[in-house]
């Protein structure tokens, strides 16, 4: 309408997005080789209190990061910084107790502390991933948190299928309902 009465056509004024950050380069994950277990059990040793809720003993954890580093029964992932190691994945393979088919299963996944937004955790998951494609398996990642929207979980949502849900009851607590304490 406006080109018939000889005005300039309306100027459109493009809408204003808030600024997001942009995303996290994806970092360099390496497989762990036998020569990376010894910088491995320190890595995993530095950052302990973190996985399992901290309840991770050492003897165990060391036996299977030698276990995964030299490539028996499963892999650790490992991705290397100015620092050494500085995130970590590992994974086993195990299968349902009634079938022979076998799944990938995180043991461990894990950032240290001063080397967080840096897209280390997006990279160990996207790697694995990969590596579960390539060889047709099912990766089956579990995450304990107090709070369903908490930063590790809604990384592992962005990246993973949501298939199922853990349900556990800790003695001496009462459990939550939909609607609160039962």
């Amino acid at each position: 309408m406006s080109v018939m009465l000889g005005l300039p056509p309306p100027v459109r004024i493009p809408r204003q997005r808030p600024a997001q950050r942009p995303p996290r380069p994806f970092s360099d994950v390496k497989m762990a080789t036998a020569e990376d277990a010894d910088d491995l059990i320190w890595f995993l040793r530095s950052v302990a209190d973190e996985i399992d809720g901290g309840a991770a003993e050492d003897d165990l954890m060391t036996a299977m990061a030698t276990q995964l580093a030299c490539r028996d029964g499963g892999m650790a992932l490992i991705v290397r910084g100015s620092r050494g190691i500085e995130a970590s994945m590992g994974i086993v393979f195990l299968r349902p107790l009634l079938s022979r088919n076998y799944f990938l299963h995180t043991v461990w996944r894990v950032v240290a502390p001063e080397a967080r937004m840096t897209g280390h955790a997006k990279s160990l998951l996207v790697e694995a991933r990969k590596y579960a494609d390539g060889i047709g398996r099912r990766l089956q990642n579990i995450e304990y948190a107090a709070a369903i929207d908490a930063p590790t979980v809604r990384l592992c949502a962005r990246h993973l299928k949501i298939s199922g849900a853990v349900f556990s009851y800790v003695p001496g607590q009462e459990p939550d309902g939909p609607h609160g304490p039962v």
